[in-house]
């Protein structure tokens, strides 16, 4: 039941931000050529984003995407992560604000299965995570995320949270 319920969230989670990308992206490359426009490369800790990314903003929204690498606590394996958030923030790109994002990672969770023999099989799963966080604006070009949130895969939810350091490399 856990995994078919998983599987429609998954399902829903893609139509409904298809579908706001499509309506805040095409809405807001008619409506106003005062939308602040910028790509940022972003480094740090992120549940969605991994370790490193680059961020799109356009106006008051951005999609971020970024890699990470997990390690299994026992096991020691290792997975290559790839996570894309959806994010809405108060203010434009060069000044502080509060956030919301809407993120996807594939194979954003880890756990050791334990057997009667150890810790014999290691678990990956794509996750959901919804966050909100500050937007701290500094020096022009640098910004601090930080953020809370929460994150569910499958077979395992739980709190999380985000510290990613910014440097704008372009924008209008």
């Amino acid at each position: 039941m856990s995994n078919l319920i998983f599987k429609i969230m998954k399902k829903l989670f893609f139509i409904i931000t298809f579908a706001l990308i499509t309506a805040i992206f095409s809405s807001s490359m008619n409506a106003q050529s005062n939308s602040e426009k910028a790509l940022v490369l972003t480094g740090g800790f992120s549940q969605i984003t991994g370790f490193g990314g680059i961020e799109y903003y356009n106006g008051f929204a951005s999609l971020d995407f970024g890699i990470g690498v997990l390690r299994a606590p026992y096991s020691g394996e290792t997975n290559t992560t790839v996570g894309a958030a959806l994010s809405f923030y108060s203010a434009q790109e060069s000044q502080p604000s509060t956030y919301l994002s809407f993120g996807y990672t594939l194979g954003g969770v880890v756990y050791d299965v334990k057997s009667n023999f150890g810790y014999n099989n290691t678990e990956f799963e794509d996750s959901f995570t919804i966050m909100g966080g500050y937007r701290f604006a500094a020096y022009g070009r640098l910004s601090l995320k930080a953020g809370f949130g929460y994150m569910w895969a499958s077979d395992l939810k739980g709190w999380t949270y985000e510290a990613k350091l910014g440097f704008r490399i372009w924008n209008n």
